[in-house]
């Protein structure tokens, strides 16, 4: 939600083109991450494999523990170096085609900082995939948080100053030098027990960790590819000016995303600590719970947005900047088609499987040619819809046939369990929202957001609790409300 706020902040202190130049500076700075090559989610899942050892005991698995975060140290140092030379020849290879003559003196001293600042940010992953591995989900949750709503703070105090896209880089820069400071005091004030072992980068770690490293980044670039190459499309056929409207509501539909996805996300550990013990039935619940609550959500909230994105649009940033309906309706349906994709992939993942690279990278490079051709034909509408079809064409059936096969779940159960259902809710909200935009009709923007979020929201949770939460899932909520009641 910080990012959504953001964007109202920037566009409120800079132009078009230079609010589009910096959303196209944050694109790059996902490139630039991506030399990651997948070693986050690879040290993640080594960690959480450590912990659901049974044989070992505790001394034992902090000086394993360690040794893994002490290598993983050591490869990010490396990266953060590789990052920093690199940004500097993509800032100067790339951004004299794409930034207007008059910005580019503030373009280049605002790139030059923000690269440090991109550099800090892979630096400081390792703190992060090791706080995300020990099953400290919270605290790295807390520590992003608390530092993202730092870094807003100082952007609005630089750009107050008249600093413009410098005073952003700086913002972004100091954002990322505290988050990896809190990153390493937490991981060691949480997990004492890794004090005591001084190990050191070893060989036999980082051998063991480079293969399925390298098949994550094959699936990272696939990623990369299909959600973070909209904005560097768009400024190369349309002009820079024409990013914000668009980066407007793509920012909201991947915090719908990302927000549909927390449970996923933070029951990874989780899923592979059942793997590794051969727990079964627990996988299974796992997965089928995360695609549940997963869709569920994501289904309420987009229905909302579907709805009513013009006047939430109107709200936050003023009206004329709404980029359409036609252009709307396509991201949201590539978004929840990928949060789809994300709650089987991640699941099998987790589990240890890396077995998506081929097909991630024809999705992006599949999606790279669609939305480049259907852009140039239909304009900015044919950049989601170019997503849609790549993702529909590749990852959504080729995830949910792996997933069901490695936890060995039927197709007629799932379809049973989670599709049905979730059938069900669609076409509630579907409805609902219909009626929604018809007893609001003719009403002012304010009035249509706060009626159409009570109606849909009401539809939603009353379908997700008759159709989709088990017996046992209601009896929990029921005495936690009862407890927290009653306290």
């Amino acid at each position: 939600m910080v990012n959504v706020v953001f964007i109202r902040i920037v566009l409120s202190y800079l132009s078009l083109e230079l609010a589009g130049t910096w959303f196209l500076f944050v694109s790059i700075g996902m490139y630039l991450a991506y030399l990651d090559l997948g070693i986050s989610p690879t040290v993640s899942r080594e960690i959480s494999f450590v912990l659901g050892r049974g044989e070992l005991s505790a001394d034992e698995k902090d000086a394993e523990i360690a040794g893994i975060i002490a290598t993983c140290l050591r490869m990010f140092q490396v990266i953060s170096l590789t990052v920093l030379m690199a940004g500097l020849l993509v800032g100067w290879l790339y951004l004299p085609h794409v930034v207007p003559p008059a910005d580019m003196d503030q373009a280049t001293m605002a790139w030059l900082v923000f690269n440090m600042g991109a550099a800090l940010n892979v630096l400081g992953g390792a703190a992060f995939v090791s706080l995300y591995g020990m099953g400290n989900i919270a605290t790295e949750k807390i520590i992003r948080s608390f530092t993202l709503l730092g870094g807003l703070a100082l952007s609005v105090t630089f750009l107050k100053l008249g600093l413009g896209m410098v005073g952003l880089a700086i913002a972004w820069l100091v954002q990322n030098l505290i988050a990896r400071l809190a990153g390493w005091v937490m991981l060691y004030r949480q997990n004492p027990g890794l004090r005591g072992h001084k190990a050191r980068p070893s060989m036999e770690v980082f051998r063991r960790i480079t293969i399925p490293s390298l098949k994550w980044a094959g699936i990272s670039l696939g990623a990369l590819l299909l959600f973070q190459t909209d904005n560097p499309i768009i400024a190369g056929i349309f002009g820079p000016a024409h990013i914000a409207p668009y980066e407007a509501v793509a920012k909201i539909g991947f915090a719908l995303l990302t927000f549909s996805i927390l449970t996923v996300h933070s029951s990874i550990p989780f899923i592979s600590q059942a793997y590794a013990a051969g727990d079964s039935a627990g996988l299974e619940r796992l997965l089928m719970r995360n695609v549940r609550y997963g869709m569920s959500i994501m289904m309420i909230l987009v229905s909302f947005f579907a709805f009513f994105g013009q006047s939430v649009i109107n709200v936050w940033i003023g009206e004329g900047n709404f980029v359409g309906y036609p252009v709307l309706l396509a991201l949201l349906a590539a978004l929840t088609l990928e949060v789809h994709h994300a709650i089987h992939s991640s699941a099998v993942m987790g589990a240890g499987k890396i077995v998506f690279i081929r097909i991630t990278l024809i999705s992006g490079g599949l999606k790279l040619f669609l939305s480049l051709m259907l852009a140039l034909r239909y304009g900015i509408w044919g950049v989601p819809v170019g997503t849609c079809i790549a993702i529909l064409a590749t990852n959504l059936w080729y995830s949910l046939r792996v997933s069901l096969g490695v936890f060995h779940i039927s197709l007629k159960s799932y379809i049973i369990n989670a599709v049905l259902p979730l059938m069900g809710l669609g076409a509630a909200l579907l409805l609902g929202g219909l009626a929604a935009r018809s007893v609001l009709a003719g009403s002012n923007d304010i009035l249509s957001i706060m009626g159409g979020m009570t109606m849909l929201f009401s539809v939603g949770t009353a379908v997700t609790w008759g159709l989709l939460m088990t017996d046992n899932e209601k009896r929990r909520i029921i005495e936690k409300l009862r407890g927290f009641v009653s306290s």
